[in-house]
């Protein structure tokens, strides 16, 4: 397989999935996994004035209440997603993530981008722990010198995680100034994701942090 990442990352782009998604096939150049989005997510998505293909309203009572969305990561994959069927919970996609992403290296950890896919060793957090964890304040590491205090927007999100145990973060931010909300950034230091950064568009360096949380720890027994 000689692609590299250059040819395929202007033809990839995010997923909702619930958990993780499952993997299912692969091929020399593929690995194929199985999502599922929850239809009360695909409701909040409409109601917002977007579109969702394939959808089709179930009057059905589910089985999932609103904390189902409190589940739901991104997941970068590859042009061409399968729609497979539903249930009265959710919607079920195929989609295709290359191999050549998949063994990319994160920058700053001893990981590649496969660990995002992966269940085996890792979990996500329930909708209880996140609920715990929001009651509790991060505390802050030393800054560099010159670098400003996050603000309140900031920190309100930020102690929505901890540190301990973490092994990758992902945080959105939003630009004021082009009424833009990027796609989620994902790392394993926290504050090399929040420090240091600027829009893509205008150079804009004060940015709102609109989501900020941990999607990968340690499996630790308790």
């Amino acid at each position: 397989m000689s692609e590299t990442l250059g040819d395929y990352i202007e033809s990839m782009g995010y997923i909702p999935c619930y958990k993780f998604p499952e993997e299912v096939d692969e091929d020399e150049e593929f690995m194929y996994y199985k999502f599922r989005v929850p239809r009360i997510y695909i409701r909040e998505h409409i109601a917002e004035g977007n579109v969702w293909p394939d959808y089709v309203e179930s009057f059905e009572e589910g089985t999932k209440d609103k904390s189902v969305v409190l589940g739901v990561s991104f997941f970068p994959v590859y042009t061409g997603v399968e729609y497979l069927g539903d249930d009265v919970d959710f919607l079920y996609y195929k989609a295709k993530v290359p191999k050549a992403f998949l063994n990319t290296p994160i920058s700053g950890t001893p990981h590649t981008y496969h660990i995002l896919y992966d269940t085996k060793d890792f979990k996500l957090k329930s909708p209880e722990e996140l609920a715990e964890i929001a009651a509790e304040v991060l505390s802050c590491a030393p800054l560099a010198a010159g670098e400003s205090m996050p603000n309140s927007g900031d920190l309100s999100a930020i102690r929505k995680v901890k540190e301990s145990n973490i092994l990758l973060y992902e945080v959105i931010f939003y630009c004021g100034q082009c009424d833009k909300e990027f796609d989620p950034e994902v790392g394993s230091d926290l504050w090399d994701l929040l420090y240091g950064r600027s829009c893509i568009d205008c150079g804009n360096t004060n940015l709102e942090v609109r989501s900020c949380k941990s999607i990968l720890e340690e499996n630790v027994d308790e």
